[in-house]
């Protein structure tokens, strides 16, 4: 069985998994990194740099991470 948590900031995404974890021994597994590859490869730029770039902030807030 698979299930995504969407929502924003502070919504309780985290909270929610790490109960699936701790108290149904579901794995965890983080979307935002697939995304920032993607992200990446798709519009050239490097949304892994730190600190990121005010463009690469707003491509980021728009695919989801």
């Amino acid at each position: 069985m698979n299930i995504a948590f969407a929502g924003p900031s502070g919504s309780g995404k985290t909270t929610a998994a790490n109960y699936l974890v701790s108290e149904r021994r579901f794995r965890k597994i983080s979307l935002a990194g697939a995304l920032r590859e993607v992200a990446s490869m798709l519009f050239d730029t490097d949304v892994f740099a730190k600190p990121l770039s005010p463009e690469a902030r707003k491509l980021l807030q728009d695919v989801g991470t």
